[in-house]
């Protein structure tokens, strides 16, 4: 929520050039973290620990040290070729940009060494977690994400320049990175001396499972960010940075519904295989919870798209059109996302993964084509069209394959539909009105408040209680 409340005033502060860096740094970070081990070390971490076993603290001590060396192997190159990489790269951008060549070179390495950093202090993260200390590997976050977004936006204030907003990130990850390997490294107290036998092993018995992770990471980057890199190669840097000014503050939209997946996954993941009816009740009520905040999200976006971006960049009037359009179009593609990944979960639940990952191969054959077209030929809006269009897709997919599975009924069905329709009424009414919108920010700003308010109490009033009973305690 931090970065949510920084990103309009850096895009203020920096300007829309130096913001489609920021852009930039944002994509490159997601296609990296295909790699990032945070979710399977996690997952081994703890079965070590919780095995009872009498030197599981040595195997745990292995296994980090060993998934570490790997990870620090990949650190080097990834230096390395971030440091080789900039001048060549930096050419793309230079020509239609008021940044110098030499800001877009040093922001680019500064970007690929950010990059890297995180990527293994991630790792980290997920080795600590896998401890059970969730609370010290938060606090640790906390602190450097403190440094990452407040502190680099009052240093850039007395330097406003692309390279120190970057550098004081850059150090933001390090801290946190040496942070948590430090209070690892003294829960466990192995000081550097553990076999690597026993890790090396480990992860060689878990190579299949490894293999299908990388898989399906590589799969859904591939699905969420080819568009961006499109984008960012189509457009210049100036609109590139007006876009991801919205695409990123539009992806603060899964944080609302992070905390509904926790808390259905638990009671999926008992049901499933056991009690079919009382799974596809728990399936109905997470699908009801996350339209609740869903829909109007997406409602609010298709009347208030001009008055947010009004609101979040008044000192760029002339990307408004852009950051409206795509607040409008992002935005609500994200809102159909929320949506399809509840249905994942139930995949996930269920232990087919496999299954999800060949529907997700299915959806990115028709995906990937229509959004090559549509960035070369309109740029933008073609792209955010077909984000919007694609999910949406994936979404109706999902849902066939679930209820030819008879896991998700009718009432899932009639949600779908009757909040599609919603939408497609407030598309239509939106663009009547948009037109006619106040332009004060602060105005802009209580009439967007005042309206997500009132489609939520709607959306409240109706879904869920309809549905009060869908998921027995």
């Amino acid at each position: 929520m931090l970065s949510f409340v920084v990103l309009p005033l850096t895009a203020r502060l920096l300007g829309m050039d130096a913001f489609g860096l920021l852009g930039i740094a944002a994509t490159f970070q997601l296609i990296v973290f295909v790699m990032d081990g945070c979710n399977v070390i996690t997952r081994l971490m703890a079965r070590e620990i919780d095995s009872g076993k009498l030197d599981a603290k040595m195997r745990a001590s292995s296994l980090f040290l060993a998934a570490e060396r790997r990870y620090l192997y990949l650190l080097g190159l990834g230096m390395a070729a971030s440091l080789a990489l900039a001048m060549p790269l930096s050419m793309t951008f230079v020509a239609h940009s008021s940044l110098s060549s030499a800001v877009i070179v040093h922001a680019l390495a500064l970007i690929g060494l950010g990059t890297f950093v995180k990527l293994i202090a991630s790792y980290y993260r997920g080795a600590f977690i896998g401890l059970h200390a969730q609370v010290p590997a938060n606090m640790i976050g906390l602190a450097a994400n403190t440094v990452r977004f407040p502190v680099a936006y009052a240093i850039s204030w007395l330097a406003p320049d692309i390279r120190v907003f970057l550098a004081v990130q850059l150090l933001s990850f390090m801290f946190e990175a040496l942070a948590l390997r430090t209070a690892f490294k003294t829960r466990l107290d192995f000081k550097g001396r553990a076999s690597l036998e026993p890790g090396r092993h480990c992860l060689h018995g878990e190579r299949r499972f490894l293999a299908s992770t990388l898989g399906l990471a590589a799969i859904t980057t591939l699905t969420s960010q080819v568009d961006k890199v499109m984008l960012a190669s189509a457009l210049t840097l100036r609109d590139f940075g007006a876009a991801s000014l919205a695409i990123l503050m539009c992806a603060g939209l899964f944080v609302l519904a992070t905390p509904i997946h926790q808390l259905f996954l638990p009671r999926l993941a008992s049901r499933l295989g056991v009690d079919r009816q009382a799974a596809k009740q728990t399936i109905a009520a997470m699908m009801a919870t996350l339209l609740c905040v869903a829909l109007p999200a997406a409602l609010t976006l298709a009347f208030c798209a001009p008055m947010i971006a009004r609101f979040v960049a008044p000192s760029q009037s002339e990307s408004l059109g852009l950051i409206s359009d795509a607040f409008l179009l992002w935005g609500t593609g994200n809102c159909l996302a929320i949506v399809a990944l509840g249905l994942y979960l139930v995949y996930f639940a269920a232990g087919q993964v496999a299954r999800y990952a060949a529907l997700l191969l299915a959806y990115l054959a028709v995906y990937l084509p229509l959004s090559w077209w549509a960035v070369s030929t309109h740029g933008l809006h073609g792209a955010g069209a077909a984000w919007m269009a694609g999910n949406l897709l994936l979404l109706a997919l999902l849902t066939v394959d679930l209820a030819r599975r008879q896991l998700a009924d009718s009432r899932v069905l009639k949600m779908l539909v009757g909040s599609a329709a919603c939408l497609g009424i407030a598309w239509a009414l939106g663009s009547i009105i948009r037109p006619a919108m106040p332009s004060g920010a602060w105005v802009a700003a209580c009439l967007t408040v005042l309206t997500f308010c009132t489609f939520l109490a709607l959306a409240v009033l109706v879904l869920l209680p309809t549905f009060r009973h869908a998921s027995p305690p």
